[in-house]
């Protein structure tokens, strides 16, 4: 089940940090961990003012979310135990009902969220180097009208 939570806090909060830096950690071992722990309490304050679309499982944990601002994707992570099970696209496809065009950043060296978000629609529109990390990111673009 998916839910959209505003202004999250508490054990919430706690879940979805961790899931974001294991995330972080698993989709880009071409970057430092050192670099996503730092970025921890940045993320904590930025969280309680975005869209988050949580995907519970049955015993009501969250397992899954998705971070959105203004039709931006900023974060989609799953649990480890729980990918490949449809859980991704099950929030893209959510996200894609409440919103006409939306836009996100990928790296290039994260091939397997690349594919995935090509798979789910979404076009590079332009290329960039993070100045934060020097990896090459994709400006990805998704639109309703081009289905």
């Amino acid at each position: 089940m998916i839910k959209l939570l505003r202004n999250v806090k508490g054990s919430d909060l706690d879940k979805i940090l961790n899931l974001w830096l294991e995330g972080n950690i698993d989709g880009h071992d071409f970057i430092p961990q050192k670099y996503w722990q730092s970025k921890i309490a940045v993320v904590a304050k930025l969280l309680p003012q975005s869209n988050i679309y949580a995907y519970y499982d049955n015993s009501e944990n969250i397992v899954g979310f998705l971070g959105e601002v203004d039709g931006y994707i900023a974060g989609l992570f799953v649990d480890r135990k729980f990918q490949r099970l449809g859980i991704g696209r099950q929030l893209v496809d959510y996200i894609k009902q409440v919103n006409n065009e939306l836009t996100l950043s990928v790296y290039e060296n994260n091939a397997r969220a690349l594919h995935f978000y090509e798979k789910n629609g979404f076009v590079v529109n332009t290329k960039q180097i993070d100045t934060e990390t020097g990896e090459l990111e994709f400006s990805m673009y998704w639109s309703q009208s081009n289905l």
